[in-house]
């Protein structure tokens, strides 16, 4: 019996093009590409790519991919190499928000993890069989055999490390090689546009402008509030101070704007639970929301920290704890 293991990593060009539609997509100028900052440590930290949206910068974290480094550290089992990136990650965006805050900043942070796991079967010439999707030639693709099983960890840890800190995530493995074509091959209208249809199926535009209805329901879930409709006001003009504009409602009427009517609402139709998931009702179908895992969620753990208005109700995932 024998295990296998294959990724695929976009290049230079192609990364660029992603990156670059993913910027426009949500509002940002690009200020550096490969851009390396100081932290408060004094340490100097890679990023893939830094945007500028008035005070508020949105980092890029790549995390560490280097296959050098991977040999410097002796990484050699994709679980190994995720739970490295995942530190690498986690002390970057750390680090530099610290510093830059102290700058008069609004820091907006993604994970972007460059796999993909959206691989051709190793007999097969990897450029002929990513040819019909027009991503660039630029990739690479690994594959690993051995008669040992190969570790490997969900990207859902890395979901989790992101939201810790307030940031939203972003893995290759979760676009399909359509999207990743579309999202790769040019920087025009049509890829900006597209973009951002991706970006809110995969829930990561919520983090850049969340539901003003989601965004109430998600934060009173956090908080464990019982008076929840005290910090509705609050909870908006905290998210506007942070240079995310909630948006129209989505579960409940998107005319209603006040956040107190809107909490009022939620209420009404036992929405406002302290569930990791909320099923909703409309015309007899059960739509669940998944809130936990959104990208917005990551907004609502920056959110309460501003708010100062208690402590958060779950723990900080423990990074440096070995995981199984």
């Amino acid at each position: 019996m024998s295990f296998s293991y294959s990724e695929m990593n976009l290049g230079k060009f192609s990364k660029r093009n992603l990156l670059q539609n993913i910027l426009s997509a949500t509002g940002y100028q690009e200020l550096q590409e490969n851009v390396r900052i100081a932290g408060l440590s004094g340490l100097m930290h890679n990023f893939e790519i830094m945007g500028i949206k008035d005070k508020n910068l949105l980092l890029v974290v790549g995390g560490a991919e280097d296959k050098e480094v991977y040999k410097q550290y002796n990484l050699k089992t994709p679980k190994e190499k995720m739970e490295f990136w995942q530190k690498e990650a986690l002390l970057s965006a750390y680090d530099v928000e610290a510093a830059l805050k102290q700058d008069g900043y609004i820091i907006d942070l993604m994970f972007f993890r460059n796999i993909s796991h959206h691989t051709p079967p190793i007999s097969k010439e990897p450029m002929e069989y990513y040819k019909p999707f027009d991503i660039p030639d630029d990739l690479s693709v690994s594959w690993t055999k051995s008669i040992y099983d190969i570790p490997i960890l969900s990207d859902d840890i890395l979901t989790d490390s992101a939201q810790s800190i307030g940031a939203c995530f972003l893995s290759l493995n979760t676009l399909s090689l359509e999207e990743l074509g579309m999202l790769t091959s040019n920087i025009d209208e049509k890829s900006i546009n597209y973009c951002k249809q991706i970006l809110n199926q995969k829930r990561i535009s919520q983090y850049f402008s969340p539901p003003t209805d989601e965004l109430l329901l998600s934060t009173f879930d956090r908080l464990k509030t019982s008076s929840p409709f005290q910090e509705a006001t609050q909870i908006i003009e905290i998210a506007e101070k942070l240079g995310h504009k909630p948006t129209p409602n989505i579960l409940i009427n998107n005319l209603l704007r006040d956040p107190v009517e809107i909490a009022k609402e939620l209420e009404k139709k036992n929405l406002i639970s302290y569930k990791g998931i909320t099923e909703v009702t409309q015309e007899g179908i059960k739509i669940r929301h998944e809130i936990s895992k959104s990208a917005q969620e990551s907004f609502v753990i920056r959110l309460i920290k501003a708010l100062n208005i208690g402590q958060l109700t779950e723990s900080i995932v423990k990074i440096f704890k070995p995981m199984a």
